[in-house]
């Protein structure tokens, strides 16, 4: 590789993998101090709307092209929009309403787990062998740091750690099924710029009538400026910033190299926690921290192949 394309690597493909990567932890970390304010499922289509028109505002895409590309795949796009937002977001918010900020985003990164799961099942993707060594690691690896994390049973037990575990884990499983279908319609020759203004879109077309029959839509305008600037603005800076650069960083670098600066997300969650919301970390859930992100890492950089 020639000096200019190895700076061009780290420009166009490292930088912006990385900064997405950073800006996804901070979007978390702003999500999380608004929740006590704010329904999870209201944030969502705030955040769906933001993201949504960002993406219209950068993309500029013609509406007829659009609505062909959405119509020659209408139900994956829908199933996108629910699993990959309606549910994935949702759930990973009320787990964050509910978690420790570090644990919520730790245990999220399970995802490419159930990716692996899902493509073998729906994808026809063969299961390597080799990588159910560190499958197995990641699980016992979650289970450990999320008991570090309640020191007792009743604790791990409780209401409020039964639900944001179970969130989270719907949320990586929903994800994880997001991933399945947006790759279905990415093999079918759809953009994935495209794949992901049409999930925002019809996600809070999706949502808004649900919210108008909730009330929400009305009562939360009364939200105060506070939580409207972070909302509004960790959508436009981490959610649709952080998608912009994604997507323009991983056509440049290979997938070993996404899939580790992708774990800085749950690093930085850790380290923002720690140092804004006085959470606590063990000296033995840093060893199944390290554990269970070196084996996700392993699995979300294994290459499958048809069978």
């Amino acid at each position: 590789m020639h000096e200019h394309e190895k700076r061009d690597y780290l420009l166009k493909g490292v930088l912006p993998v990385l900064c997405a990567s950073i800006l996804w932890a901070f979007g978390y970390f702003a999500r999380k101090i608004i929740l006590f304010e704010i329904t999870p499922l209201t944030l969502t289509f705030i955040t769906a709307f933001v993201v949504s028109m960002s993406l219209m505002l950068w993309l500029r895409p013609h509406p007829l092209h659009l609505w062909r590309v959405f119509h020659a795949h209408i139900w994956n796009h829908i199933a996108l929009a629910f699993t990959g937002v309606i549910f994935g977001t949702t759930l990973m918010f009320i787990a964050l309403d509910n978690l420790d900020l570090g644990l919520a985003t730790v245990l999220e990164k399970l995802q490419p787990l159930f990716t692996l799961v899902l493509a073998a099942l729906f994808l026809k993707e063969r299961l390597p062998v080799r990588v159910l060594p560190y499958c197995l690691a990641a699980l016992i690896s979650s289970v450990f740091i999320f008991t570090e994390s309640t020191q007792t049973l009743q604790m791990a037990l409780s209401p409020q750690n039964l639900i944001g575990v179970g969130a989270v884990i719907g949320a990586a499983f929903s994800w994880g099924m997001a991933t399945i279908i947006g790759r279905k319609l990415m093999l079918s020759g759809v953009r994935s710029r495209e794949v992901t203004l049409i999930r925002f879109t019809l996600a809070w077309l999706f949502l808004a009538p649900i919210l108008l029959l909730q009330g929400d839509l009305v009562t939360h305008f009364t939200l105060s400026p506070f939580v409207w600037i972070i909302a509004v603005g960790s959508a436009i800076i981490t959610t649709a910033g952080g998608y912009v650069l994604f997507y323009s960083g991983i056509k440049v670098v290979d997938a070993p190299t996404s899939g580790f600066l992708e774990l800085l997300t749950p690093i930085v969650s850790l380290a923002l926690g720690l140092i804004f919301l006085d959470e606590t970390i063990r000296y033995t859930q840093i060893f199944f921290i390290g554990l269970m992100l070196f084996s996700i890492y392993k699995i979300s950089t294994t290459k499958t192949k048809r069978t």
